[in-house]
């Protein structure tokens, strides 16, 4: 296999700057780094993050869902009627997995469990303090979402990915950050995607899920909406909504206390395999205790600086990064 980081210009005028270690771990090495006001940054360095199937187990979707070590006597039955879809073209097998999730699991408004279990009641409250619009829950069983049949995007994300693999599907937990996506119409239905919010408005922070093909594309689906990406009209929908994954888990730190490390973070694209991230390392600022300041920031920075990178965290948030190749960028 060609080495990632061969064919690389490494060497700006003030500073070599030297890359080693693996796919999940890069040490970038910023040898006799100069720093002072007039140059109080090293060079950005460009990392290519690659991202691939993760396993659907432990923790998972940003915290949201535990997936039982034992999975339940439900679990199994949904288990069952998932294998039934096995024979299903792939593209098929998405888009039947995502309706047989459906008819498992609503989306926890208020109204809509209130609806089924009565207001007010004991189960009424702890699904809408758990799992609901504004649930506190984390980590909440994935055979408590099936049980109660109610939970929000990451439950219902976590939940598409643990039954699309179970025949063969394998992806990846997204997630958008506060104020990103915003709300088009589904091609499908001729509806709005969301209900939270009216049409051409952003939405809050929401999770959906991505599938690895075979043939190497990635497929967006987000059961929470029933939109799946299988048609052109309907990718274009995850465009023009502007579902634009953050990535999470990617643990970056530096070697001194006079430096700082700055980053911008990869984010991945509807149907998007590999995605830039840029990070660099620049003077620290003052150290303040209760608005106070008790330590003033360094005028100057002299020697060797490092940023080490991995992404082993991300598997718990539902995703798996492999860094691909670095370089400078000017």
């Amino acid at each position: 296999m060609k080495n990632p980081l061969e064919n690389f210009s490494l060497t700006p005028a003030s500073t070599d700057i030297v890359f080693d270690g693996d796919e999940r771990h890069r040490n970038i090495l910023f040898k006799d780094l100069k720093l002072d006001q007039q140059n109080p940054e090293s060079p950005k360095v460009s990392v290519l993050f690659k991202k691939e199937p993760v396993p659907v187990a432990g923790s998972f979707g940003s915290f949201s869902v535990s997936i039982d070590k034992e999975p339940s006597e439900l679990m199994r039955d949904i288990e069952a009627e998932v294998l039934k879809l096995g024979d299903l073209p792939e593209a098929e097998r998405v888009r039947a997995v995502m309706k047989l999730l459906r008819e498992k699991v609503d989306y926890a408004f208020d109204d809509a469990v209130a609806a089924v279990y009565g207001a007010g009641t004991e189960k009424t409250k702890w699904i809408i303090d758990n799992v609901g619009v504004k649930g506190q829950g984390f980590n909440i069983p994935l055979s408590k979402i099936f049980e109660n049949k109610f939970g929000v995007c990451g439950h219902i994300s976590s939940a598409f990915l643990w039954m699309a693999s179970k025949v063969g599907l394998n992806g990846v937990f997204l997630t958008s950050k506060p104020n990103v996506i915003k709300n088009v119409i589904n091609p499908e239905t001729g509806l709005p995607l969301f209900k939270s919010v009216p049409l051409g408005e952003q939405v809050p922070g929401h999770a959906w899920a991505e599938i690895k093909m075979t043939d190497g594309s990635w497929m967006p689906v987000d059961p929470t909406t029933r939109l799946v990406g299988d048609n052109p009209d309907s990718f274009r929908a995850f465009q023009d909504a502007n579902y634009k994954a953050t990535t999470n888990g990617i643990g970056i730190s530096t070697s001194s206390l006079s430096l700082s490390f700055k980053q911008e973070i990869p984010t991945f694209l509807p149907g998007q395999a590999v995605s830039q991230g840029n990070f660099w390392v620049g003077l620290a600022g003052p150290v303040k205790s209760g608005g106070v300041i008790t330590k003033e920031a360094p005028t100057e920075y002299s020697g060797d600086a490092n940023i080490i990178l991995d992404t082993m965290h991300a598997q718990s948030f539902g995703q798996n990064l492999s860094m691909e190749a670095s370089s400078h960028k000017e």
